[in-house]
C-alpha cells in the first residue's frame, strides 16, 4: 500500500519548500526559497575528486487539516506546514604544522532550525 502525499504524516522537502509545487507554497507566508542557501551541495578538489566540504539540507513538513469531532479545527484549510529544517555540513580543515600540507582534522557541524511559519488566511 502506498500513501499519497496528502496521506503521509510527514513530507520532506528542501528548506523553504525550494522546488515544491505552487499548490503547497502558495498557502504559507514567509517562504523565501534560495537555491544557494537551501540546496544540498558537495565541493570537490579538482584534480583528485576528494570531497572538501558539503551540506545537506532538509525540511520536515506536516499537513494541518480538519479533524473530525474536534470543533476548533473545523475551519482549517488543508495546508502543508513547515515544522523544522535541518542543515548538516561537513568540511575538511587543513592544518599546516610540522607535516606540510597534511590534513589531520575534519569538522562536522549540525544545525537544526525551528521554522515558524504562518498559513495564509483563508478567504
Amino acid at each position: 500500500m502506498r500513501a499519497t502525499p496528502k496521506e503521509a504524516p510527514v513530507i520532506l522537502t528542501l528548506p523553504h519548500m525550494l522546488g515544491a509545487s505552487n499548490e503547497y507554497t502558495s498557502t504559507v507566508r514567509g517562504l523565501k526559497p534560495d537555491a544557494k542557501k537551501h540546496q544540498t551541495y558537495v565541493d570537490v578538489q579538482q584534480l583528485t575528486g576528494t570531497p572538501l566540504q558539503g551540506g545537506k539540507r532538509v525540511q520536515f513538513n506536516m499537513f494541518l487539516k480538519t479533524i473530525n469531532r474536534i470543533t476548533i479545527t473545523e475551519n482549517l484549510t488543508t495546508v502543508l506546514m513547515p515544522a523544522i529544517w535541518i542543515d548538516e555540513t561537513s568540511r575538511i580543515i587543513f592544518l599546516y604544522g610540522y607535516r606540510r600540507n597534511s590534513c589531520y582534522e575534519s569538522f562536522v557541524g549540525n544545525v537544526i532550525f525551528v521554522q515558524m511559519a504562518n498559513p495564509k488566511p483563508y478567504h
